[in-house]
């Protein structure tokens, strides 16, 4: 019988200053739907692929996921109808010599229709619905350059910033 030591990955949403998201002050708030999820990984070196449409993961011939199934982040953007938002979600880069980085793609959704597709370090302007909505779809490659403590966890933080395209302080070029 083979068994496999695995890692769990948590992830935590970190939001900019120009992301702290008060209905009253920014006119824009964010709610978490659903947490980011590679599932369980193989402790060693290696990439995997989390697809932010399907969920389906995908590892390269490193067999760095275990699952072929994880769970894409899911945010929901509420703000003024018809109003543009600027959104930009940023690398993850190793921290503290973790080796592990986080280079997320992304879509959001206007409505069942309209749909925009966003990368990581760049900016996407986007339109909020008749009801003032929008939603964020999170996905993206998760790779690990040293191989990792065998039943041990870590967070992969990363950031989201976003503001109203209108507010003449809406300046994600920091």
């Amino acid at each position: 019988m083979i068994k496999f030591n695995r890692i769990l990955i948590f992830v935590f949403l970190l939001m900019s200053k120009s992301g702290e998201a008060t209905l009253t002050e920014d006119n824009i708030d964010v709610l978490k739907i659903q947490e980011l999820s590679f599932g369980d990984l193989v402790p060693k070196s290696g990439t995997c692929s989390l697809n932010e449409h399907t969920g389906k993961l995908l590892s390269n011939v490193d067999h760095l996921c275990v699952d072929t199934t994880g769970i894409m982040s899911i945010y929901k953007f509420k703000t003024t109808p018809n109003t543009q938002v600027i959104i930009r979600i940023k690398t993850r880069t190793p921290f503290n010599g973790d080796g592990v980085q986080f280079k997320p793609k992304c879509y959001v959704k206007m409505t069942d229709i309209i749909k925009q597709s966003c990368f990581a370090d760049i900016k996407a302007t986007v339109y909020s619905n008749d009801i003032g909505e929008l939603e964020l779809f999170v996905g993206g490659d998760l790779t690990i350059s040293s191989g990792t403590i065998p039943n041990t966890s870590f967070s992969l933080d990363y950031n989201i910033e976003y503001c109203l395209g209108a507010d003449s302080a809406c300046d994600l070029n920091q």
